[in-house]
């Protein structure tokens, strides 16, 4: 029998793309759920929030590993999953669980021999990766800024909207800086209240910040203002000016160590689908048993060092600063860069 995933939120801008993506896989059957899935065939009811709805799914159709493609409210969904051996890949980008919470759901992944991976996406999930490769080539890291720039004009689901616009009324730590992302040119990124700094600061052990900008200089300009403003919690998506900016985006990751400094960055067009890309990739390592039982994030990960790597065959493109050189200085494609080895 092959191995069943469920795409929660299989429906979505990411979640079909991805959903696409493992039907090709011959191992994988898969199931598309939420709480309102469309009537199709191989569509369940799933609501995340209530356990016995979560373990009801789980059990009938005996799924072997469940994909997150929409935001947990808390981590019902993780404690119901690891209790049954199931694997999670998970693409939310808020951090659900304290460190004592994780150290406990790891314990119950590990007994019953199931992996989990928290922010397996774009952001949370690659820049991880890219701010390990840029500590790794120092021999650790004091500081990391991970600085995300996306696309105005590209099409983001109403989920991913809504979060970005709460979380411009927060006031995360750090100033706004003006950063270059290759390949595009210089922005001013806001901090930005991303996942990857409060698991990179536990994981690495460095102080971490996290910042956001748009490709569109008026977009970004009016990203701004709201922060300034206070203004994001009037916003309605929906009503969102369009017209603005490309379906571009640049991660990139710096590290620093005392004086030293390095950088990793990745561009590419399609945030949506390079999450479901990064996602399925982390997926295929799973599913071939690659990947070590217990509740991880992306960075933790050995297996998932070459991620960047792999993606080169996707349409995107890695950028590096090792210690010396400029960033905008080496475009690498192709074999792995040694900063990222």
């Amino acid at each position: 029998m092959s191995h069943t995933v469920l795409v929660v939120g299989g429906y979505g801008t990411v979640g079909a793309q991805l959903t696409d993506l493992l039907r090709r896989r011959d191992s994988a059957r898969v199931l598309v759920g939420g709480r309102t899935p469309p009537a199709a065939p191989g569509t369940v009811r799933i609501d995340v929030r209530d356990q016995e709805s979560v373990a009801k799914v789980l059990d009938t159709h005996r799924v072997g590993t469940v994909v997150l493609s929409v935001q947990a409210p808390d981590a019902t969904v993780f404690a119901t999953c690891a209790q049954r051996g199931v694997h999670v890949v998970d693409l939310g980008a808020d951090p659900l669980l304290s460190p004592a919470e994780h150290a406990r759901l790891h314990d119950v992944a590990t007994g019953a021999a199931a992996s989990l991976v928290l922010g397996a996406g774009l952001a949370p999930g690659l820049t991880n990766v890219l701010a390990r490769a840029a500590a790794d080539s120092l021999g650790g890291a004091d500081d990391i800024a991970v600085s995300v720039l996306l696309g105005a004009g590209d099409h983001h689901g109403a989920q991913a909207v809504r979060w970005t616009i709460d979380r411009l009324a927060e006031r995360p730590g750090g100033r706004a800086k003006r950063v270059y992302f290759p390949g595009i040119g210089y922005r001013r990124a806001i901090p930005f209240g991303f996942a990857d700094q409060h698991s990179l600061s536990r994981s690495l052990g460095a102080r971490t910040t996290t910042r956001l900008g748009l490709d569109s200089r008026v977009a970004n300009a009016g990203l701004a203002v709201l922060r300034l403003t206070g203004l994001a919690c009037r916003v309605n998506p929906d009503r969102l000016p369009g017209g603005f900016g490309g379906d571009v985006f640049c991660v990139r990751a710096d590290a620093w160590r005392g004086r030293r400094h390095a950088a990793v960055a990745a561009t590419g067009h399609g945030q949506s689908r390079a999450t479901a890309v990064i996602a399925d990739q982390v997926l295929a390592d799973l599913l071939a048993g690659n990947l070590p039982p217990g509740v991880h994030v992306p960075e933790q990960l050995d297996r998932l060092a070459d991620l960047p790597q792999r993606l080169t065959g996707e349409g995107i493109t890695l950028w590096r600063r090792s210690p010396g050189e400029q960033l905008s200085g080496e475009r690498v494609e192709g074999p792995p860069p040694p900063a990222l080895r």
